[in-house]
């Protein structure tokens, strides 16, 4: 397509690019090195952030990237927090870790998002998030709209799978109004752009000319039309497209496999001289106070979107998996709180410390993508795992025998039938 088809499409149109980086707990590599390659992304964001007046970026869960980086670097918050209030910064989400919301258990999903939201309110006091992100992982159940707009939550910016949603319709802006009634504002992205050279040139005879610096821009122009602009400025009355520039643990405006910087800045320079629309640098935030001021005019989606989220997204390691010890968390947290509770009305004292740092710890592994860790962070997964349960039964336990009244000897005769269930 040449420019100037493309540009009769774009014209009059606003378009965002939302800089991001997706953090993985542990994907392809050692937790250690996402530790350090997060803290170099994070000094970046930062730089840029005092540099280029117009940069823009945006976090979106607590446990994989966030925490690490600003319990590392308390000096850094107060400008953190300007950035955050300048609507430079943005937090979309908030919840504790990027879990898999028909995969998780139902408690689970539920607290991950409390111990999120409590999470950031200690470090970053004026972050209300309004949207909630799920970048990497099925878009969920027909119960999601109600859950989220309980957690505080009524509006969503998710991805997969893509594809499919666009085979069966589903638009890429929308209100979704689930099984209860209620509804949230959707948008759907990939977040996915501007980071390899394959969307700047093509490969002229082998893989390694993607190591070349150049730039064709009608190549790139065509690129980003096809790939990430052509869907959604199809959409009835949606003026205003975006997409995202960044992947998966991505210094922001590098290139993702071969290092070296791009010019981005440059090359949105070069796109409004072009005329391709107006380009600028934005957050999910912005993108969602445009829709929300056309609210009215978009489509409603009623009921399932992707509620199994099957595919690559299997048990792995029978029950000797963390995915099991996900579930058994879930269930003897629940359980011992449930006790924990009755035993507090006899006077003995509700163990809230230590229950909550179960609950974190567990939470940590309930993110995505940890299907293939390496021994050593498996064996940290399941450690952190077992000692989450094992501090669960221990809190139920020693409420059972407060209930009871129960002294610690096997010695007395009887038995005594507890039944969690209301």
């Amino acid at each position: 397509m040449n420019l100037n088809t493309i540009r009769e499409h774009l014209q009059g149109r606003r378009i965002l690019a939302m800089p991001y980086c997706h953090a993985d707990h542990a994907w392809e590599h050692s937790r250690d090195w996402h530790l350090r390659r997060y803290s170099s992304i994070f000094d970046r964001v930062l730089h840029l952030l005092r540099t280029q007046s117009d940069f823009r970026f945006f976090f979106d869960s607590w446990s994989e990237m966030l925490k690490p980086c600003l319990e590392a670097r308390p000096a850094d918050l107060p400008f953190v927090r300007q950035m955050i209030a300048e609507r430079r910064l943005a937090i979309v989400g908030g919840q504790w870790s990027n879990v898999r919301p028909a995969q998780v258990a139902d408690e689970t999903f539920i607290r991950n998002m409390v111990y999120g939201r409590r999470q950031m309110a200690d470090f970053l006091p004026d972050v209300h998030p309004e949207a909630y992100a799920n970048m990497d992982t099925g878009i969920g159940h027909s119960q999601l709209p109600q859950v989220l707009r309980l957690g505080g939550y009524r509006r969503y910016f998710a991805w997969r799978p893509q594809r499919g949603l666009d085979e069966q319709g589903v638009p890429r802006s929308f209100i979704w109004r689930g099984l209860s009634g209620d509804t949230t504002l959707v948008t759907r992205h990939s977040y996915q752009g501007w980071f390899h050279a394959e969307e700047f040139h093509a490969a002229r005879s082998n893989p390694r000319d993607f190591s070349l610096q150049h730039v064709d821009f009608h190549f790139l122009a065509n690129y980003t039309w096809e790939n990430y602009l052509a869907v959604p400025a199809a959409q009835p009355g949606l003026k205003t497209l975006s997409f995202c520039v960044g992947g998966d643990d991505q210094l922001p405006f590098v290139d993702a496999f071969f290092g070296f910087e791009r010019d981005i800045p440059g090359i949105v320079e070069r796109w409004n001289r072009e005329g391709l629309g107006e380009l600028s640098f934005g957050t999910p935030n912005d993108v969602f106070d445009i829709l929300d001021s056309q609210r009215d005019s978009l489509p409603t989606w009623d009921g399932a979107l992707d509620p199994t989220e099957v595919c690559y997204n299997i048990a792995r390691n029978g029950k000797k998996g963390v995915w099991w010890l996900r579930e058994l968390a879930d269930r003897e947290l629940i359980l011992a709180e449930h006790w924990a509770a009755r035993a507090s009305t006899q006077g003995h004292g509700y163990p809230a410390e230590r229950l909550d740092t179960a609950w974190r710890a567990a939470l940590t592994f309930d993110t995505h993508a940890i299907e293939f860790l390496f021994d050593n962070d498996y064996d940290a997964a399941r450690l952190t795992m077992d000692n989450a349960i094992h501090q669960a039964r221990t809190v139920r336990t020693e409420a059972l025998r407060a209930v009871a009244a129960i002294p610690d000897t096997p010695l007395l005769p009887g038995f005594t039938v507890f039944n969690p269930l209301p």
